[in-house]
């Protein structure tokens, strides 16, 4: 799972749009910027049960 459009897809679309209030066309724009959320790493790490490439979530931090 090297991409959020991997991730969201391992997970399930239905199961992510659930879990965190979204709809198709929000996690469709994820995909496409490659970028999600911050606060949803936790719940997404818990829910493919394995560790996420945390340069995929949108975290605040120095820029390279």
């Amino acid at each position: 799972m090297n991409t959020a459009s991997d991730i969201i897809k391992a997970i399930g679309k239905p199961r992510v749009m659930r879990a965190f209030g979204v709809g198709a066309r929000a996690l469709q724009l994820y995909s496409q910027k490659n970028t999600l959320p911050a606060a949803w790493f936790d719940g997404m790490e818990k829910m493919a049960k394995r560790k996420l490439p945390r340069e995929i979530f949108s975290f605040k931090g120095v820029q390279q």
